[in-house]
């Protein structure tokens, strides 16, 4: 057989009737973990593209792939289009055939298959090449305003249909929907108050009246999003003209954002209760700690970046304050130094340096993370999808809680083990997060302490990675028993305090070995002391209090229990064996809680 190997093995598919040969029948999104996710809610999806072929899945090699391509796939999910394309199995490698290479198309076409391919199952790729996508609806919903009231926090309701300003009726008409209002001119978090009668004058007499019955839920993004009687359908007269006001927020000093292209952007403008108008900030010392306490305080989750120099021009308003310097975990601006205190040189600030901000819209969920350069699909160094760029996170303070974060963000168990260092080499772009300090419980590193996006003190190489335990991993009860001595001769099942030893399996030969006590704390000594039947651990002990045998294997290292456990080997944990520079002086031990047993005297 000449150079063949079973890499050539020959095969088939037969003709069966009813089974069309020229159309892909189905189409699915599918992540690392092996979930389908062709809708994860009606705005986004993303994963491995698989195509099912003749009633076969397989996948689509990333040769020629592009946003064409992916705009094509998305629209058959009923998606708008395609906001981004990946290569390289960044979703992971799929199983079966690779049914399709060099796809190229229009980007018109209603069927992947109509596109342009050397033909099915023809191709010169592995499963690393597997092609990816991430779907977005485009939809935006029809411009509104405030107009009459006497600041841009209130007024009669107008919005933009087809090109044409109208008004509101005000049957119907309730906070909740005032509060969108508020909410899609950009006061995020405000609480909308709803006016009746025109009470912000009555609109032109010849503007129609686009909407009446207005009836939103308040999960909506846009007014026009809301149930209502249909356009220009109503029984009402400019008398009944619907109008809001916003209640900025509970902050002494609101802020809103001014001439951005989006609601998420623009020059920061601060409001003064006392004087009841808005004023600027200089952007003298403005850096992105400074922004992303604004964006917060705007319902963001922080600021990418912060423009200074008047980057979205200047309003025709004065200068309010200057020289602000935050740490950045501020809840609100009036907290930062210097916010007050050189309020009265804000007013030499040119116009050309106005602090403007571009906050991280979380919308459609977390933001995307994925493994890449690691050995399998379930390792590798962790990057992160901001504002249409991957990027890194640095490895200061990153640890095992921070590891299992992200694998069960990407569907995977738990983390076997955290990497620092480049571990899987360096990555390129920006480094999106820093000291990240995880508990554990949460469901994507985007909710852990961190400084603040693209806030660092890193280069890529401290880039950091995970290694995930498989999709197929289990976690099964083992033995686990306390000790007091170095001989392990006194371990008796009445012991209520001791060093913790556990077995890697139930078997009566495998040997016993000790807990490292990295991160050992009360929450693990718990679980410990409820697998023996205890009501939970009065004190959880470290620096080997019973230290063992010079010849006793350290089996588990920076265990991390969240509660629910039934089992020390259940609770998250670095893969047995693992124990970086742990020795038997860092063994952990427990005090169990006992009935008649003092535990503050």
């Amino acid at each position: 057989h000449g150079y063949c190997s079973h890499y050539n093995d020959a095969g088939v598919v037969c003709q069966v009737p009813g089974v069309p040969v020229d159309k892909v029948t189905s189409v699915r999104l599918v992540m690392p973990s092996g979930i389908t996710n062709t809708s994860d809610s009606d705005t986004i999806a993303q994963g491995r593209v698989e195509i099912e072929f003749m009633g076969i899945w397989g996948t689509i090699c990333d040769d020629y792939w592009d946003i064409y391509d992916g705009n094509v796939i998305c629209r058959m999910l009923g998606f708008t289009s395609a906001v981004r394309v990946d290569r390289y199995s960044v979703f992971g490698q799929g199983l079966g055939p690779i049914w399709m290479d060099d796809v190229q198309c229009q980007g018109n076409e209603s069927n992947i298959a109509d596109c342009t391919f050397p033909g099915w199952a023809e191709n010169n790729c592995g499963h690393y090449e597997d092609a990816g996508v991430v779907c977005q609806s485009s939809h935006s919903g029809d411009p509104v305003r405030l107009v009459g009231g006497a600041s841009s926090l209130e007024g009669r309701v107008e919005i933009q249909h087809n090109g044409v300003w109208g008004t509101v009726c005000d049957d119907n008409w309730s906070d909740t929907d005032a509060t969108i209002v508020c909410e899609q001119l950009g006061f995020h978090g405000a609480q909308g108050f709803a006016t009746f009668g025109w009470q912000f004058g009555a609109g032109d007499f010849n503007m129609p009246i686009l909407m009446d019955e207005v009836n939103c839920t308040g999960a909506e993004h846009y007014l026009s999003d809301c149930p209502f009687d249909g356009w220009n359908t109503h029984d009402c007269s400019h008398y009944e003209d619907a109008g809001v006001i916003c209640q900025a927020s509970n902050f002494e000093y609101p802020v809103r954002l001014y001439n951005g292209q989006k609601s998420s952007e623009g020059t920061v403008e601060v409001y003064d209760n006392t004087q009841e108008k808005w004023g600027m900030i200089c952007d003298y010392l403005w850096d992105l700690s400074d922004a992303n306490v604004v964006c917060r305080m705007l319902g963001y989750e922080g600021a990418i970046q912060a423009p200074a120099g008047s980057y979205f021009g200047a309003d025709s308003i004065a200068f309010y304050a200057t020289y602000i310097s935050c740490q950045g975990s501020e809840s609100q601006i009036e907290d930062c130094p210097g916010f007050l205190i050189y309020k009265q040189y804000a007013g030499s600030c040119p116009s050309t340096h106005a602090a403007g901000v571009k906050c991280l819209e979380l919308t459609n969920g977390p933001p995307p993370i994925r493994l890449i350069d690691g050995e399998t699909s379930h390792d590798g160094r962790v990057e992160i999808y901001i504002q249409d760029q991957w990027g890194t996170i640095c490895d200061d303070l990153w640890s095992l809680a921070d590891a299992v974060v992200v694998c069960k963000q990407l569907g995977y168990p738990t983390a076997l083990d955290y990497h620092k260092f480049a571990h899987f080499g360096s990555g390129v772009g920006p480094i999106w997060m820093d000291d990240v300090q995880c508990v554990g419980d949460e469901t994507s590193i985007g909710q852990c302490k961190f400084q603040g996006w693209s806030i660092h003190d890193c280069l890529h190489y401290e880039d950091a990675g995970v290694t995930c335990a498989p999709v197929e991993f289990s976690t099964p009860i083992y033995p686990i028993r306390l000790v007091t001595d170095k001989d392990n001769s006194t371990h008796n099942s009445s012991l209520y305090y001791g060093r913790v030893e556990i077995k890697n399996g139930t078997a009566s030969d495998l040997p016993w070995g000790t807990v490292c006590d990295e991160g050992w704390g009360i929450e693990d000594a718990n679980i410990a002391c409820k697998q023996l039947g205890f009501e939970g651990a009065s004190l959880a002990l470290t620096s080997a209090f019973y230290n063992a045998p010079a010849d006793t294997p350290i089996l588990l290292d920076e265990v991390l229990c969240l509660g629910d456990e039934e089992a020390l080997s259940q609770c998250h944990h670095r893969d047995w064996g693992l124990h970086g520079y742990c020795s038997h002086y860092n063994d952990a031990g427990v005090v169990c809680q006992v009935p008649g047993v003092p535990v503050d005297k």
